[in-house]
């Protein structure tokens, strides 16, 4: 029977975790305490080690995808087990297709909105927020003398986007630059 693999909970207190990278693949054999993961959250990576034998069917979270605490990452199958198996062990739970219809639902809204802007150009809305989140980044700055106050994981968002984090407002915890701040970028 497939086994499904959930994402752990990795620190105290932490909702969801990224799959920073896959040490396997579809196909691989593992044993307990084989590296499996590496998982990042707001404040830590760590690498997460299977905790039971088996054969890698399906990963379910592609590599930097993130998921709560307790969602299906992987599913383990027996010799002779195929995808139909593991979709019943899933159960209807793999996390790829929920994300999915939000993406479609919202591309038809942006297609939609995209004519009213294009009827009125002369709106200053755009640049009134560039030049807010501009203004903003000198009280960080100042703030931290010279350092950016962020997470691991947003480092790690802004590093790959090539974005400053000068140029970012910290909503977390004592102004501490958080992955919801990138997202919303």
């Amino acid at each position: 029977m497939a086994t499904v693999i959930r994402m752990p909970s990795v620190l105290a207190g932490a909702s969801e975790a990224a799959i920073a990278k896959w040490l396997v693949k579809p196909g691989d054999t593992i044993k307990v305490g084989d590296p499996f993961a590496e998982l990042e959250t707001e404040k830590a990576v760590v690498e997460y080690n299977a905790e039971v034998d088996g054969t890698i069917g399906r990963l379910v979270i592609a590599e930097g995808g993130s998921g709560e605490i307790g969602a299906p990452i992987a599913v383990l199958i027996a010799s002779g087990e195929t995808d139909a198996d593991i979709d019943a062990a899933l159960g209807g739970e793999a996390t790829g297709a929920p994300v999915a219809a939000p993406v479609a639902e919202a591309a038809p809204v942006a297609t939609a909105a995209a004519p009213t802007p294009s009827d009125t150009p002369a709106p200053a809305a755009a640049p009134a927020p560039t030049t807010t989140s501009a203004a903003a980044p000198a009280p960080v700055v100042d703030h931290t003398g010279g350092r950016a106050f962020a997470s691991p994981l947003a480092r790690k968002m802004a590093r790959e986007r090539n974005l400053s984090l000068a140029s970012v407002v910290g909503t977390g915890p004592g102004g501490r630059i958080v992955r919801r701040d990138l997202e919303s970028l």
